[in-house]
């Protein structure tokens, strides 16, 4: 039987080389029996098995344009030793314009909502990216200084189709914004305290009609179960307890044991602190803003939009603010 071995690799065919341009690895094999042609039925030959073939360059290839991320990941392997690579995670963080300077001309690596909410709109994430002059940019500006400050970040990866604007909301709703359509301009509704602000329409009876309000009345939980994707613990799911004020899991402490749980999972969230304060504002919001008031009004007077302050002066404004039954009569 017909014998063969390797023969000497030349040198400069590593494929692994990342110093160099892309090459063919050329795998050489020589007999080393003397070749038999006296029996026609005898036939010489070579089976290359377990062998992997090793690409220099790019192995994932898109046309161009396509919204794709690729990470490269460099790692040490024997070219002799062709197997299945060990299991291995990483993070990797996106590069995407900043607000520096008062403008979007650097970019940088970011996980601010403001930025990754502006970047949907203008990029190949969109099927119909928005033009650089539809988009607020002071706006997305000041709200990418308020998150920033208040140390907010979104942090997910999307492993599954999303609606754009699925995503473009949840995105925002990180930030404690929604994203609003006005005039031909994307803009965002941000929520803060605006009391320091000025008005910018004065609801009265004047300009109005069929003031209205509706109030919803359920019980609030005592306490969340809380579950999310925490980066410092390899990405896992956790889970833990928010409670409101004034409850607590056994009643010690002057406070009453809670019995009524609701679950929240949230996403684009990977810190405990900042899931406890998101899961604490969605409470804060649910107990105090129980009531919705409605008005008629013309285009002509309507000139506020969705966000802004408005003050209101109406005869029935306190309605809603308690809640009672009849006793007797």
């Amino acid at each position: 039987m017909p014998s063969f071995t390797p023969d000497t690799p030349k040198e400069g065919t590593n494929p692994y080389a990342t110093d160099s341009p892309a090459r063919k690895l050329k795998v050489q094999i020589k007999r080393d029996s003397a070749d038999d042609h006296a029996l026609p039925t005898k036939l010489s030959r070579s089976v290359l098995s377990q062998f992997r073939a090793a690409v220099s360059g790019n192995p994932v290839r898109f046309p161009s344009g396509t919204p794709v991320s690729l990470v490269v990941v460099e790692f040490p392997v024997d070219i002799n030793a062709f197997g299945p690579l060990p299991e291995f995670s990483l993070v990797a963080s996106t590069v995407r314009p900043i607000y520096s300077g008062g403008n979007w001309n650097t970019s940088a690596e970011t996980n601010n909502p403001a930025a990754l909410a502006r970047w949907l709109l203008l990029g190949p994430a969109n099927a119909r990216p928005v033009a650089g002059g539809a988009v607020d940019d002071a706006a997305f500006g000041a709200w990418y200084t308020a998150e920033a400050t208040a140390a907010r970040t979104f942090n997910l990866i999307v492993t599954e189709g999303r609606p754009f604007k699925d995503l473009l909301r949840l995105v925002c709703s990180v930030g404690r914004a929604s994203p609003v359509f006005v005039d031909g301009t994307y803009t965002v509704a941000r929520d803060f305290d605006k009391t320091a602000s000025t008005p910018s329409l004065l609801v009265t009876p004047v300009n109005t009609k069929s003031f209205r309000a509706s109030k919803v009345f359920f019980k609030l939980p005592h306490a969340v179960r809380v579950s999310y994707f925490d980066r410092y613990q390899e990405w896992k799911e956790v889970r833990f307890t928010v409670f409101r004020a004034g409850y607590n899991a056994d009643g010690t402490g002057g406070k009453i044991a809670a019995t009524l749980f609701e679950e929240m999972r949230i996403e684009g969230i990977d810190t405990n602190d900042q899931a406890k304060a998101e899961a604490l504002y969605r409470l804060a919001v649910v107990r105090h803003r129980p009531t919705v008031y409605e008005v008629d009004m013309t285009e002509e007077a309507l000139a506020a939009i969705r966000g802004d302050l408005v003050e209101v002066g109406e005869d029935v404004l306190g309605w809603g603010s308690a809640a009672g039954r009849v006793r007797t009569v």
